[in-house]
């Protein structure tokens, strides 16, 4: 069975110094490949978020800085182990950004909410960053009332090598 997720990224909640939705879908992405599970994940960027699709030249000027975009090898990172990165139209229509503007690989869809109700029509449950966790649960398979489990948990939940997580898993 695949699993499907579709992640609505509208602003990079941080962690520390690290979006905590990219983060996040870095764990995911642990988790999938831990229990060795078949999954789709879509990030669909937009809002306050779009600039993270940026290519370093228009990251620059958007952000009135001379770096490039610091989030460029995470994005990449997440798309070589599967993540479907979209950004919304209507984000980069207000901008002014075109297919030059986006990172390669990045595709523009019609916008945001469009596609995420396509796409929750379509079996993928919706996640935004502050619900990462317990969206992680509910892609993975779980059905615990409690919102975080270890990552322990969520793989001897997939391999059904439990009933119920072991306790003996230490939390998150």
């Amino acid at each position: 069975m695949e699993r499907r997720n579709v992640f609505s990224i509208a602003s990079p909640s941080f962690e520390g110094d690290l979006p905590a939705a990219l983060f996040h879908l870095g764990l995911l992405m642990d988790d999938i490949s831990t229990c060795k599970a078949s999954a789709r994940v879509i990030a669909i960027f937009h809002t306050n978020a779009g600039h993270v699709t940026l290519n370093d030249e228009r990251y620059n000027r958007e952000r009135n800085r001379a770096n490039g975009n610091p989030y460029k090898q995470l994005v990449a990172n997440l798309m070589a182990r599967g993540v479907e990165v979209e950004l919304c139209g209507a984000t980069a229509k207000a901008h002014s950004w075109a297919n030059a503007d986006i990172l390669p690989g990045i595709r523009i869809n019609t916008d945001a909410m469009a596609r995420t109700t396509e796409l929750v029509q379509q079996g993928f449950p919706k996640m935004s960053e502050f619900q990462s966790q317990v969206g992680r649960d509910r892609l993975l398979g779980c059905t615990r009332k409690r919102p975080r489990l270890c990552i322990s948990c969520y793989s001897c939940r997939i391999l059904g090598r439990y009933s119920a997580p072991d306790p003996s898993h230490q939390a998150l």
